[in-house]
């Protein structure tokens, strides 16, 4: 399955920003980028879920490019979406 990378680094963005504010009024925004990724399969089973626990370590702070790696490996292709 192939992923935009510039929706992927949005959800990334987004996902970081309501860890660090909690602000509820990103959900809508983050519910959103889900949705166009197509990466929400459910609660429990959800590429969403691992990029959310990602961005979320307290004690680390994981990069783009780890992010990256990992959705890589679970057997995503992440593709450069010319405008």
């Amino acid at each position: 399955m192939k992923l935009n990378k510039k929706a992927l680094d949005e959800y990334i963005r987004i996902t970081r920003k309501y860890y660090r504010t909690g602000d509820a009024d990103i959900l809508a925004h983050k519910g959103e980028i889900q949705e166009s990724l197509n990466i929400y399969f459910g609660y429990h089973d959800s590429l969403s879920n691992i990029i959310d626990a990602m961005c979320h370590q307290r004690g680390r702070k994981f990069t783009n490019k780890e992010i990256y790696d990992v959705v890589t490996l679970l057997g995503y292709e992440i593709e450069v979406v010319e405008e």
